[in-house]
């Protein structure tokens, strides 16, 4: 984050010395073209922009995303001190909710697409990388629970049965007992009674819903890292093998009749209709 930074405020100093590097610098984006504008006036158009960007619009660029940086930092820095990303990450969306809506109204509500995107280009960069500690709290909770779950299975392969709780792990399976990233507490463990055993975080939320790993909303993806918990997976039952097994065999295509040629294994598979003279032969 802090060579983010940087390397926004030394791009905007060399854009603000040089108008080549300005132009070479634009002509690198994405904007919508504006219609109706021959060669000259669009030449025209981008020198005033650039007057413009070097006199005006940089500077309150600049401090919007040095703001936006520094309330990144701070989260990050919370973190370190903590050792919980929880409250940085309350902390950091509090600080950016109170900066977009100034930044906006700075910017107005009505001006020409080209110019919005000059006018917020370091500091709309700046706000796209505010999710970087979000990503990295979710690949530091797989890193956890996966080296918790590797020792819970060293265990289980030495003495027979998965442990009562996570400190008779430490030390000869694990150094210290691990803790969820994301309040800084032991991560959540049970033994269940059928000898498997529950592992999990309390997800990004921070609300510990009891090891509840469905997702929120309609959401169809697998992915465990979206669940309300971030329950370490388990290997999948009889009966979830066989319903999914089945659910499976619903979405594949008919099997095609023995002795049929490539042409009506494809024609079969997506559906095409029959040569009308029943040749089913390529043509040349």
């Amino acid at each position: 984050m802090l060579m983010e930074r940087a390397m926004a405020e030394m791009t905007i100093a060399d854009l603000k010395k040089s108008s080549a590097a300005y132009r070479n610098f634009r002509s690198g984006l994405v904007y919508s073209r504006a219609k109706g504008l021959d060669w000259f006036q669009s030449l025209a158009k981008t020198t005033a922009e650039l007057t413009m960007w070097r006199f005006s619009w940089s500077f309150t660029d600049e401090l919007h995303a040095l703001k936006i940086y520094q309330a990144q930092l701070n989260a990050v820095r919370l973190v370190q001190t903590n050792h919980s990303f929880y409250p940085a990450l309350q902390q950091q969306k509090s600080a950016l909710a109170k900066l977009d809506p100034a930044w906006k109204e700075e910017l107005g509500h009505k001006m020409d697409v080209d110019d919005m995107d000059m006018r917020r280009i370091f500091a709309g960069g700046a706000r796209a990388t505010a999710k970087s500690l979000q990503r990295v709290l979710t690949v530091e909770a797989e890193q956890r629970l996966a080296v918790t779950a590797i020792a819970l299975k060293r265990y289980q392969m030495r003495r027979g049965t998965y442990p009562p709780d996570l400190i008779a792990l430490v030390p000869e399976f694990i150094s210290t007992v691990p803790l969820d990233p994301v309040d800084g507490q032991p991560l959540r463990y049970r033994l269940n009674a059928d000898g498997t055993f529950l592992l999990y975080s309390i997800g990004e939320d921070g609300n510990d819903d009891g090891g509840d790993p469905r997702l929120p909303g309609d959401s169809k993806s697998r992915a465990w890292q979206l669940g309300r918990d971030w329950v370490w997976p388990q290997p999948a039952t009889a009966a979830e093998n066989k319903a999914d097994e089945e659910r499976m065999a619903t979405l594949r295509p008919p099997a095609s009749p023995r002795g049929s040629s490539a042409e009506e294994n494809s024609r079969l598979r997506y559906g095409l209709p029959a040569p009308k003279n029943g040749n089913t032969n390529k043509s040349n």
